[in-house]
């Protein structure tokens, strides 16, 4: 006894494009609900700032600075961007362990290593304006304490202590943060430097272990 199946061309759409237009929309609600939570007008999570920090700090996305997050722009920052997604992530988690929820705060956390590859503590303290450059293999541990509109680049570790990072401060590529030390404002660690001292304000240090090389000009 044989059993004739006879798909036809309609069947085959149907199995095939359904998943297609299910992930679709699914993407297409996410990124709506998130620009949603993103115009309400209360504070939430820091986030808009974030966002116009981003788009001002990025040569690419300049042009749209005085236009209010154009929707097209979002949405590929929000997919394609590692960076901007841990980011986020991390302050919901935030948003979570401050007003003890801690089963949510784990469960967010998680899924942003997992989903972004990028591992910041809930138990952190980030500053408005925070630009996660290359998003890969950074790691902020639980009493790091950044201010505002700093700059990180892929594989970053903070940590070993309790770092204090003031503002306008860039950690390069490969840097390392190690210790109870702290940053002065506007300074920088170069691509590859482990930091084990603190470093005032408005210098660079670079090197294995980074020391001060330069002092900067303050800004005006």
């Amino acid at each position: 006894m044989t059993l004739d199946i006879h798909i036809g061309l309609s069947d085959l759409l149907i199995i095939y494009l359904t998943p297609i237009a299910l992930v679709i929309f699914g993407s297409l609600f996410y990124l709506a609900a998130l620009w949603l939570i993103v115009q309400l007008p209360f504070t939430t999570f820091d986030f808009k700032y974030d966002l116009l920090f981003i788009f001002e700090s990025q040569k690419n996305l300049k042009r749209y600075r005085y236009s209010r997050f154009p929707f097209l722009t979002f949405f590929i920052k929000s997919f394609g961007d590692s960076g901007f997604q841990a980011l986020y992530l991390y302050r919901v988690s935030r948003f979570f362990h401050n007003y003890h929820m801690g089963v949510a705060r784990d469960l967010v956390h998680r899924i942003s290593k997992l989903l972004t590859h990028v591992d910041i503590s809930p138990y952190a303290t980030i500053g408005r304006g925070l630009n996660i450059y290359h998003g890969l293999s950074i790691v902020i541990g639980k009493n790091t304490v950044f201010g505002e509109r700093c700059l990180i680049c892929q594989g970053v570790t903070t940590g070993s202590g309790a770092p204090q990072i003031g503002n306008n401060v860039k950690l390069w590529a490969g840097a390392k943060v190690m210790g109870n030390i702290s940053i002065g404002d506007n300074s920088e660690v170069g691509a590859n430097g482990v930091l084990l001292e603190s470093l005032p304000a408005n210098c660079i240090a670079v090197g294995v272990p980074a020391t001060k090389i330069i002092s900067k000009a303050i800004p005006a």
